[in-house]
């Protein structure tokens, strides 16, 4: 993921396509909403069926999750799925399994 600037906004969201790395083309989105005041940020994703499962929204989720806590200096991250689409938790769920873990109390699902 390349680094993004640094914003001082009470309020902002901000929205990135996640791109297949070799074949260079748009296959999902991921954002996430921030609210400063609070120091908290909630995050969105989608991925196109064909590209589900592969760990797309994983790898990006990871990635904005750590420019949230690392460089936007959020506290807590809320997050959450449909329970009718297991694929989507297990990707909140994969926060438990990296480097996250000893972020998981502030990530919310």
């Amino acid at each position: 993921m390349k680094k993004l600037p640094t914003i001082h906004l009470e309020r902002l969201i901000f929205e990135l396509a996640i791109v297949h790395k070799e074949e260079k083309y748009f296959i999902g989105a991921i954002s996430m909403g921030c609210n400063k005041k609070f120091d908290h940020g909630e995050l969105a994703y989608w991925i196109g069926r064909k590209y589900k499962n592969n760990g797309y929204c994983t790898e990006a989720a990871k990635g904005i999750v750590r420019y949230a806590f690392g460089e936007m200096n959020l506290n807590r991250v809320f997050a959450r799925h449909l329970g009718k689409n297991p694929a989507s938790g297990a990707v909140i769920r994969s926060f438990t399994t990296s480097y996250y873990s000893n972020l998981l109390h502030n990530i919310i699902a």
